[in-house]
């Protein structure tokens, strides 16, 4: 963590704990953003879609 994270975070008083959920909400929904536009995230969401649910019991030899 680089030092002006760290002074953010003491100016915004997170050990208060209404504080923490809402900076902590904010940080999750810009990761969350970023994972939509990633192409890696978005190719692995359309495998879970389409492939994770198979299980074969097939002998591929």
């Amino acid at each position: 963590m680089s030092e002006s994270e760290h002074d953010d975070m003491l100016a915004q008083e997170l050990w208060i704990a209404e504080n923490f959920k809402r900076w902590k909400a904010e940080k999750e929904a810009e990761e969350q953003e970023k994972l939509v536009q990633s192409g890696r995230y978005k190719r692995y969401k359309r495998y879970m879609k389409n492939n994770a649910g198979t299980i074969s019991f097939l002998d591929e030899d």
